[in-house]
């Protein structure tokens, strides 16, 4: 019975070949971060109101979009995306502070307060959200 040999050397190149071509499939849709954007910063600008009725829904549709790009991005790309690391983590992390900054402001101050922390909140998740797909994507092409 003979053994084949593999070559390490070939094998790294073929797992780097693999990871490029992971990463070039990675592309986000256009209109993915804008969506993920009025999600959250809809949030964050529902705190402004006093109903319990209105907070409660916007926390259901962030849950519902969320779910909804997701499927919709593992659909389009066949792929999704569990862990990151690296630069991506740093870009992610700072998405998250200026979301829950955004929030704590909301409930802090609520009224004109939580519609301009909702309005930021959107605006900083698309150079944010871009910000953590090329991250990713540099780090698979390494």
């Amino acid at each position: 019975m003979e053994t084949e040999q593999l070559d390490p050397s070939a094998a790294l190149a073929s797992i780097r070949a693999q990871r490029r071509r992971m990463a070039d499939r990675l592309i986000t849709p256009w209109w993915y971060h804008p969506v993920l954007g009025i999600l959250l910063g809809g949030l964050v600008a529902a705190q402004a109101s006093s109903s319990v009725v209105l907070r409660s829904f916007a926390a259901a549709a962030v849950a519902a979009g969320a779910i909804v790009l997701l499927i919709v991005y593992k659909r389009l790309t066949g792929v999704w995306v569990y862990g990151v690391r690296g630069a991506a983590v740093r870009v992610t992390a700072t998405l998250l502070v200026v979301v829950l900054a955004g929030y704590a402001v909301a409930l802090a101050l609520g009224g004109t307060a939580a519609l301009v922390a909702g309005a930021v909140v959107a605006a900083a998740t698309l150079p944010l959200g871009r910000g953590v797909d090329a991250a990713l994507r540099a780090e698979l092409r390494r």
